[in-house]
């Protein structure tokens, strides 16, 4: 059980979060109870582990984004700052590479990525696949050094 209970620790620490609000648990009162708590604290681990890796693949843009993309989302809508502003939205551009508001939903169906919604923007790896889907449809058409 205490073994489970560190996974589930170590796996919501890897996402740069902090301790869940819920308590931690309580002591076996007996082994039969153990038992069953060792498969509560098992199945908890494997959530947080499946939900870390999600976050992995789709959030954690600075483990998988090449640097000639981020330094182009720098460039659109970061200030300087890499990889840009993943939630920039104007009346014109979207997304961290500043893709037209448009094209945005036809460049990220290129990739099978998510369309864009004001309300909840997609992933970085869905903008990074829209902004992929762009250069394949149009070429370099930023205003900035592209890919």
């Amino acid at each position: 059980m205490r073994f489970y209970r560190g996974r589930f620790r170590d796996w919501v620490a890897l996402r740069g979060t902090t301790r869940p609000v819920t308590r931690m648990g309580r002591a076996p009162r007996n082994c039969a109870d153990a038992r069953y708590l060792a498969v509560v604290w098992r199945s908890r681990s494997f959530g947080q582990r499946r939900a870390t890796e999600r976050w992995l693949h789709d959030y954690a843009w600075w483990l998988w984004m090449p640097s000639n993309w981020q330094d182009l989302g720098a460039c659109e809508t970061g200030y300087g700052r890499r990889p840009g502003n993943f939630n920039h939205a104007n009346s014109r551009y979207v997304s961290a590479f500043g893709i037209s508001r448009v094209e945005y939903d036809s460049d990220a169906a290129y990739f099978d990525a998510a369309p864009w919604n004001d309300d909840h923007p997609p992933t970085p790896r869905d903008q990074l696949n829209a902004a992929r889907g762009h250069l394949a449809r149009f070429g370099d058409g930023w205003g900035c050094p592209g890919p």
